[in-house]
């Protein structure tokens, strides 16, 4: 055993230290003592209010006893802010933590999504396929409409959609100090309710001095992302300030698929010797020419007989069919008007105020405002008039049907509310949280015609549909050590939903509605701390709304029921600081799943229908291992099997004018990928150099619920290289360069897709398509801190 005091520098012992080390953690005694097993090399860390984090690094045979001084600071630091919704090491979840340090090695202008693809579990996608624009995330196979996103504890969610549309939010990932992942339903949380996984990201910290850095990255594509950072560190009256301004410019590997994306950050803090207030304002634009409709699987694979096919079917004409035929494999886009883009400002203001009452009493509160505005715009051809309030006649004096026309498509949305919690232990084996937060969402859906080929006058707006949400949570939190080593978690949280909107009555007439939800969300755990490691279980359970689409193109018989959500994890953790290694296994259990079933409801509209029973049932396995000084291997996993237990599908029949259902058991859950893997060797020749040398992989991925292989994914295995070098300078603190190489070896993959079939002339016809990713391609960079 290794026993270490801690005092301040007039030897007075400091009581009420959080420290950890490996596996072990715990709160300094009466006369500053902290106790614990050695596991070999690794860094002890101990943290006090109104200190400096100690960090101190335990050898091999360490000294039995030890006293070591924290020096005081005038103020609490962001490091003491603790966030309520944080998975700690003895909390029974499967979690990741990324720092920024790690972020900013591959930060070179892609999407966060990207960045986080070391992650177990964790796949991203590109609609443009070089990483910027329209990106997302999935976690074990839940796409972004199932994996809740805060910052700074503030949902990012869409209220409605429920997704996160990272592109109105370029470059967040270098105002972040740190990311928590957790995998599954997780601790509770703010926002929409975890599904799949949570993300956590943070961007507050406290930096002393004052700095300015400069970015500078590009690369194929015509990809440019400049960013300049500055800080004016701890002025008197303990102020500081914090900026970012970004620009990130991209032609994308898909045809035309530019993306021009803008964005800032600032953050006025003060700090006090109890309490600390941040103001934050983060803006982002977007302007991405749309490539959201993929390629079509014939063009894919370059099959000229079946692109010949695909037009009859389809009727293009034939500008369209010229593009189709012409256009590359891999880059065809089937957008050509000059404005087909879409244009998005989102605005987010954030006050957080965190009071240290006590060392184990700690009070958060934040309000928040997001404003979002924009539109996308498109050509459209041969679309009914009568939709847009146009009415052109010919000259006969009888009123034209059908036309070209271009519409802009509008949302305009408020979101606000506050965000609290109370965090209090009250020795060193409890700990208690109790938070919640209230919020509203207002948006508005309407859209205007612009033009048409008749020059008529439309009735603009041609469609206006506005929402209101109020959302309500409260959660407590409770974690306790029984007994030495053993520590029961438990958490609790009701969520209160109302959501009013345009939709459609009984009768199927328009009408305002209404839907009210209550949610009860019990979660327990066990975590067991020994020299072998953490072990840990935990059963939560996560119940959600249907989404936007689904309450407005159904009636109240039709609509969909709420899904709901039992996740088992239990796995096992340890790191010595040489090595890091665990292994977890999960079983998510779900009842009423909303899937695409292909199925048209009583208002006429294809919309997700719950599927009864399903579950993803699998295993994660991580590892990380300095074989030698210079040497770090790396690399985790997931095998899993993802199944609808009973899936009714159904197909569209033109020639009987019916839809045909079809029964299917134990089927594949779509574009949730039975094998997930990554793997990654480091070197590091010197202190300021790195070179690694990464793989991803995934399995076959279906396009559709049916476990149809000619509707699916196949599966890739893609490199990447990537290196950086740093110097230091009398009048630097930091000049790096860095580079990365995508795809190393220039495979062909696709990151998503979709499918859609019909019966026609006595046959099935099947659509598929995919969203091809970037071959070899590279970004470089430099960085400057001074």
């Amino acid at each position: 055993m290794i026993s270490i005091q801690v005092c301040d520098s007039a030897g007075v012992f400091l009581e009420g230290a959080g420290w950890n080390y490996g596996n072990q953690y715990g709160i300094s005694g009466s006369r500053g003592e902290i106790t614990f097993r050695d596991e070999g090399r690794g860094i002890l860390e101990v943290r006090m209010l109104g200190f400096e984090t100690l960090r101190w690094m335990i050898e091999p045979g360490a000294s039995a006893t030890q006293k070591l001084i924290m020096r005081s600071v005038p103020f609490i630091g962001s490091e003491a802010v603790i966030s309520a919704t944080r998975a700690e090491n003895r909390t029974p979840t499967a979690f990741s933590n990324i720092k920024s340090s790690d972020l900013r090695k591959v930060n070179l202008g892609q999407d966060l999504p990207i960045l986080l693809q070391d992650v177990p579990s964790v796949l991203f996608t590109s609609d443009a396929g070089a990483g910027v624009g329209y990106t997302g995330i999935s976690v074990r196979g839940s796409d972004a409409t199932r994996v809740n996103i805060t910052l700074n504890g503030i949902p990012m969610n869409d209220a409605e959609s429920h997704g996160l549309f990272w592109v109105n939010l370029p470059d967040l990932s270098s105002s972040l100090t740190d990311i928590q992942i957790q995998r599954g339903v997780g601790t509770s949380t703010n926002g929409a309710a975890a599904f799949g996984a949570s993300i956590n990201m943070q961007s507050h910290r406290t930096i002393e001095k004052a700095f300015s850095e400069l970015n500078v990255s590009g690369g194929s594509f015509g990809t440019i992302r400049t960013n300049l950072k500055f800080g004016t560190g701890v002025l008197p009256g303990n102020f500081s300030f914090e900026g970012r301004v970004s620009k990130i410019n991209s032609q994308g590997f898909i045809d035309r698929a530019f993306s021009d994306l803008s964005s800032g950050m600032g953050t006025l803090s003060w700090y006090g010797k109890k309490t600390q207030v941040h103001a934050d304002v983060l803006i982002g634009h977007e302007t991405t020419y749309q490539s959201w409709n993929g390629i079509p699987e014939s063009r894919l694979t370059g099959d000229r007989q079946g692109m010949e096919q695909y037009i009859q079917r389809n009727g293009l004409d034939e500008e369209d069919a010229s593009l189709l035929l012409n256009s590359g494999s891999r880059t065809y886009n089937p957008f050509s008007y000059e404005n087909q883009t879409d244009n998005y400002q989102q605005d987010h203001y954030q006050l957080h105020l965190t009071h240290q009452f006590s060392r184990r009493l700690q009070w958060n509160q934040s309000l928040h405002y997001t404003r979002g505005r924009g539109y996308y715009e498109e050509y459209r051809k041969n679309d009914t008039y009568s939709l847009y309030g146009i009415f052109p006649k010919d000259t006969l004096g009888s009123i034209i049907a059908y036309g070209n026309l271009t519409r802009k498509r509008w949302l305009d949305n408020h979101f606000f509310g506050t965000v609290y919690s109370l965090i209090y232990h009250d020795s060193s084996r409890t700990k208690w949280i109790y938070g919640g937060a209230v919020n509203r969402y207002n948006g508005e859906h309407f859209g205007e015609s612009l033009w048409n080929s008749y020059q008529v006058s439309a009735g603009n707006p041609y469609y206006y549909n506005d929402a209101r949400k109020d959302e309500a949570n409260q959660f407590f939190r409770i974690e306790h050590e029984l007994i030495r080593g053993l520590m029961l978690y438990g958490d609790i949280q009701y969520r209160l939903i109302q959501y009013r909107f345009d939709g459609f009555d009984q009768q199927l007439r328009p009408s305002r509605q209404n839907a009210n939800y209550g949610f009860f969300n019990p979660k327990a755990g066990l975590s067991y701390f020994c020299r072998a490691g953490t072990f840990y279980y935990s059963a939560a359970t996560g119940q959600r709304e249907p989404v936007r689409d689904d309450f407005i193109n159904s009636s109240p018989e039709s609509r969909p029921k709420p899904e709901s959500l039992l996740d088992h994890e239990f796995g096992w953790r340890k790191n010595t600081g040489i090595w890091s290694a665990g292994i977890n296994l999960y079983a998510m259990e779900y009842r009423d799943q909303l899937v695409l079933t292909g199925q048209i409801n009583d208002v006429g509209a294809y919309t997700r229908a719950n599927a009864g029973k399903s579950y993803r049932r699998g295993i994660e396995a991580e590892f990380r291992y300095r074989i030698i000084p210079s040497i770090i291997i790396s690399g985790n996993a997931m095998l899993s099997r993802n199944r609808i237990q009973r899936f009714e599908n159904f197909t569209d029949n033109y020639d009987t004018g019916i839809q045909e259902k079809e029964i299917l058991y134990d089927t594949p859950i779509a574009l949730s990928p039975g094998f997930i893997g990554f793997t990654s060797i480091a070197w590091q020749p010197s202190a300021g150099a790195e070179l690694h040398l990464s793989a991803k992989s995934a399995g076959r991925q279906f396009l559709d619920n049916t476990g149809n292989i000619s509707r699916s994914i196949e599966p890739w295995n893609i490199f990447y290289l990537r290196g950086t070098y740093r110097w230091h300078f009398r009048n630097l603190k930091d000049l790096s360069v860095f580079f990365m190489v995508n795809n190393l070896f220039n495979q062909k993959w696709e990151s998503h897709g979709y499918s859609f079939g019909y019966i026609s002339g006595g046959g099935r016809i099947q659509e598929n398509f995919y969203f091809p990713q970037a071959g070899r391609n590279f970004l470089a960079g430099m960085s400057i801190r001074i």
